[in-house]
């Protein structure tokens, strides 16, 4: 029996299984978005819904530690004001070391930044170079996950095990960083929703 094979035929063929694993690729893609948007929406009710999440407007953070510095115990002291989007102010005093005293202050909407590091010689206030916002969305993503100004999207989802445990991962995209940094990973605890770590 000889089989003569056309190759209009085959082309055709060709097509229809290009086209189906593509279909198949897109179906799957928009599942795992879906799936990722949904756990999303979980993890934004768990940490008190989006109304309470975008009505925060500004942190004050203060942390105050001993610790072993050679022979001697040190302490660090830091008072941090955030005022969103664009805002904030630091302070940090760790004289006893090469750290020594620190002040940033950076207000993007008046383009004004200034800072006053101290190690032990004196010093005086003088403009930052390179301002960045970066501490600013970084602290929003932490703390929040979405505010009214960082607001991540939800690209991809998988579930793995972390030492032992299964934790449900969300992969987003954050515009406010460059793109080629925009992917940042939400490590969500799977009974609560909540987020464990968050990956940059």
């Amino acid at each position: 029996m000889k089989v003569i094979v056309r190759p209009i035929l085959v082309l055709s063929v060709l097509i229809l299984l290009q086209s189906s694993a593509f279909s198949f690729q897109a179906s799957t893609g928009n599942s795992d978005r879906a799936e990722a948007e949904r756990m999303w929406e979980l993890m934004i009710q768990a940490k008190g819904g989006r109304e309470r999440l975008h009505a925060v407007t500004n942190v004050q953070m203060s942390e105050h530690l001993k610790y072993l510095w050679g022979l001697r115990i040190l302490r660090i002291d830091y008072e941090g004001l955030f005022v969103f989007p664009d805002k904030s102010w630091e302070w940090d005093d760790q004289r006893g070391t090469v750290f020594g005293f620190n002040i940033r202050l950076h207000n993007f909407e008046k383009n004004l930044h200034l800072a006053y590091f101290d190690r032990g010689q004196g010093a005086s206030v003088t403009p930052m170079q390179r301002p960045s916002r970066r501490n600013l969305t970084t602290l929003q993503l932490h703390l929040f996950a979405e505010t009214r100004w960082v607001q991540p999207v939800p690209v991809s989802f998988r579930s793995e095990k972390v030492d032992g445990k299964t934790v449900d991962i969300v992969q987003t995209r954050v515009k406010d960083f460059p793109e080629d940094e925009q992917k940042i990973e939400f490590v969500l605890d799977s009974k609560t929703h909540l987020p464990m770590t968050v990956t940059f």
